[in-house]
């Protein structure tokens, strides 16, 4: 079974998203905004690729071999189809925790007819 770095949605939308590292591999994955939490789709991620997790201290979820799993990423896209076009931003206010602009940069090189941007001042 081939796991797909992006598993990209089939509609324009704003949607959470988290950044992963899967033994040095970017990964993606999210849920549509008001639909679900960052924590929700790392329990999601974990199952898929069947890695153990915990919740730590703060009760975030985080994976329970963080040498080869790691979480690298949080915040939100806007997915704009007709532009061919998804624009990332924002934060996690739970994992305090941004989009990682190196992990786009890795993701951009896998879909290059996908324009993939950051802004750095989009909150919402």
């Amino acid at each position: 079974m081939t796991l797909e770095n992006v598993v990209w949605p089939e509609a324009n939308g704003v949607y959470k998203a988290v950044q992963f590292l899967v033994d040095g591999q970017p990964y993606i994955r999210s849920l549509k905004f008001g639909e679900g939490s960052h924590i929700g789709i790392v329990k999601a991620f974990a199952n898929e690729i069947c890695a153990k997790t915990k919740m730590d201290d703060s009760e975030l979820m985080r994976f329970v071999n963080q040498d080869n799993h790691k979480i690298v990423g949080m915040g939100k896209f806007e997915l704009k189809l007709e532009e061919n076009l998804a624009e990332f931003f924002g934060v996690s206010a739970d994992y305090v925790m941004r989009i990682n602009k190196k992990h786009l940069k890795l993701i951009q090189s896998l879909y290059p007819n996908i324009r993939i941007s950051y802004n750095a001042t989009r909150l919402q």
